[in-house]
């Protein structure tokens, strides 16, 4: 039954790592102008993309295969930057927000998963995903202080 349950949230967070990668994929033409940022989400894409592959590893380890569709999890995270304006004013903006709400939806996935590889008895994946949660808190308090300026800018903008 553990197993199970392992199985299928290395799956979910493995969907989630891939969605994340497609969406920042998405909103860097987003960013242009802005090469700190744009810099930063590249960094984030390749992290995301390397944990993604290192879940696939674990997986295979556990004689399973990521999901070839994408998880529940992985999902609803891609749907995510369909919520942001169809106005360019302000949609650098609603990007940060995404950006800032999916590092911190990831953060609680793998503090979860981490607690899980615990009860598992997995030592290796637990360490692995209290490390990958804390990176996640960091990026969302980067994106998190990355939202002031952003706004500020747009609203200059529209006062021109």
């Amino acid at each position: 039954m553990a197993k199970d349950l392992m199985v299928s949230w290395l799956r979910d967070v493995h969907g989630l790592e891939g969605a994340k990668v497609e969406a920042i994929r998405h909103m860097l033409k987003d960013f242009e102008g802005h090469t700190d940022i744009q810099d930063r989400l590249e960094e984030y894409s390749k992290r995301s993309e390397q944990q993604a592959a290192e879940i696939e590893a674990i997986l295979q380890q556990l004689d399973e295969k990521a999901s070839t569709g994408k998880s529940l999890i992985g999902k609803l995270t891609a749907m995510i930057p369909g919520i942001g304006s169809d106005l360019y004013r302000d949609r650098v903006v609603k990007d940060m927000l995404v950006l800032h709400a999916a590092a911190h939806f990831s953060h609680a996935c793998y503090v979860s998963l981490a607690e899980g590889a615990k009860h598992y008895g997995s030592n290796e994946l637990m360490g692995r995903a209290q490390e990958i949660a804390h990176q996640e808190e960091e990026m969302g308090r980067w994106f998190l202080d990355q939202i002031p300026p952003l706004t500020d800018k747009v609203l200059m903008e529209q006062n021109k």
